[in-house]
């Protein structure tokens, strides 16, 4: 695996990192971030499935 070029990973308030707080332990994942930046799901459905679009138009009322 190739080493990333990034200074340091991105940091979450209170010190956990993101890839912690999103679970990320295989790729593809899918994640909801609502619009002040926060994480809704860490593990959305599919953007292909219905339910996605249910859960963002839920989001955006």
């Amino acid at each position: 695996m190739a080493h990333s070029t990034l200074p340091t990973p991105p940091v979450l308030e209170g010190g956990t990192s993101f890839w912690e707080a999103c679970q990320l332990s295989s790729i593809p994942r899918y994640i909801l971030i609502d619009q002040e930046g926060k994480l809704v799901k860490v593990t959305a459905p599919a953007p292909s499935s219905a339910q996605i679009r249910e859960e963002i138009g839920r989001l955006l009322r």
